[in-house]
């Protein structure tokens, strides 16, 4: 899961007229920015195995303090303590941003091989494996992009038509979701990692930067 990921984020903002898009992209996608992060210290590992999946050629074997079920709802329950307390923000903003932050590994179960650790490295692990399916995991992940994007530019209170900037921002979403797997291969586990943190950051950029326009 990559782009369908930020339907949550498109989502959730329906429902938070005071928490701004760019905000919701990073809640979404924390897991993975602290997935990579860990990866580039060595806390946590994958390797590169071209087939692996239909999708996407990499084996996420090792990554229990980033995406296991309880990492992540302990990453969501952070995140939004955090943003309620430091933040000084209302208790129903925050929890609707852990939400968002805890979306992460429901959104990752139908899509991955079984590597999504239940408690942490040991015991059970979940994936469905639609990555198998170039077909179905597109259509699955597309298809939640586009829910997502028609609740955020129907959402109550926006006033005049979606700017350019927003449809810009969409459409590109729109084709990184199927353009994707069709990418070159990165070099090393640390070259995927800094390009998938920079590909994280520069769509929360731009989610910042069309905010006022949307």
């Amino acid at each position: 899961m990559f782009i369908g990921h930020y339907a949550a984020a498109l989502a959730v903002r329906r429902q938070t007229p005071d928490l701004r898009l760019g905000h919701l992209f990073v809640a979404v996608q924390l897991v993975d920015f602290a997935f990579f992060f860990f990866v580039l210290i060595g806390v946590e590992r994958l390797r590169i195995v071209p087939g692996f999946t239909e999708v996407f050629p990499f084996d996420l074997h090792d990554m229990p303090y980033s995406h296991s079920l309880v990492a992540t709802a302990v990453w969501g329950v952070v995140a939004g303590l955090l943003w309620h307390k430091l933040g000084k923000r209302p208790g129903r903003e925050a929890a609707w941003l852990g939400v968002a932050v805890a979306s992460h590994f429901l959104l990752d179960v139908p899509m991955h091989t079984p590597d999504l650790p239940v408690l942490f490295s040991d015991g059970p692990k979940l994936g469905l494996g639609l990555w198998q399916s170039w077909i179905a995991s597109t259509l699955v992940e597309t298809g939640l992009f586009v829910a997502g994007a028609a609740l955020y530019l129907t959402r109550p209170g926006r006033t005049g038509p979606v700017g350019r900037p927003t449809w810009i921002l969409l459409g590109v979403m729109a084709a990184l979701s199927v353009a994707t797997p069709f990418l070159p291969l990165p070099g090393s586990t640390a070259e995927l990692a800094l390009q998938s943190l920079a590909a994280y950051s520069a769509l929360t950029y731009f989610a910042f930067r069309v905010e006022r326009r949307a």
